[in-house]
């Protein structure tokens, strides 16, 4: 749970953060999923961890009553920008769906809704999603995770393996001695 906070304060910024040698970029609202972006930049692997799966698209009926509810309001601009969203993020649907050339993209997705929603989310529900995010990290990481790198991911939290200079192997009674010296 320490991790959350840091999340969360990361998830803010829109400049790459660089772990181990490794880019983490969060799109925010207007690239909510910036795989072109890191595809721009250079990327040839893409892992982008998601709320559902690619494959789910949203019904735009709910943003056609918003979108007549708010038209003529002050709220405008936020129609706007979730309009620009939902165009952004159909296009990154089918960039996922059929990426270019010899981009490899993986997708983490939890395997059942979350219990958390966009805005006004309880606690308890954040880290059930928190613990279950974990969860299919680790799994994505034991399985396909370590056949995308030569070297541990993170490997600041491995414990290093001491090999000792010399071993000393001291002398071991063979069980017939014991026996002769007896006689």
């Amino acid at each position: 749970m320490r991790y959350l906070a840091f999340i969360v304060a990361e998830c803010r910024a829109r400049v790459p953060h660089n772990l181990e040698g490794i880019n983490y970029l969060d799109g925010g609202i207007s690239d909510a999923i910036p795989v072109k972006e890191a595809a721009r930049q250079g990327a040839k692997t893409l892992v982008v961890i998601r709320t559902v799966p690619s494959q789910m698209y949203y019904t735009p009926q709910w943003f056609k009553r918003m979108e007549r509810w708010l038209g003529d309001s002050s709220l405008q601009p936020l129609v706007n920008l979730v309009q620009h969203h939902e165009t952004s993020y159909r296009d990154i649907q089918q960039f996922i769906e059929k990426p270019p050339g010899k981009l490899r993209i993986f997708e983490i997705y939890p395997p059942k809704p979350l219990h958390s929603i966009a805005l006004g989310s309880r606690i308890p529900a954040l880290r059930e999603d928190y613990k279950l995010g974990r969860l299919c990290g680790r799994y994505f990481l034991a399985t396909v995770g370590k056949l995308l790198t030569e070297k541990a991911p993170l490997t600041c939290h491995l414990v290093p393996v001491v090999t000792p200079e010399s071993i000393v192997i001291p002398p071991a009674p063979v069980a017939n001695d014991t026996l002769v010296a007896a006689c």
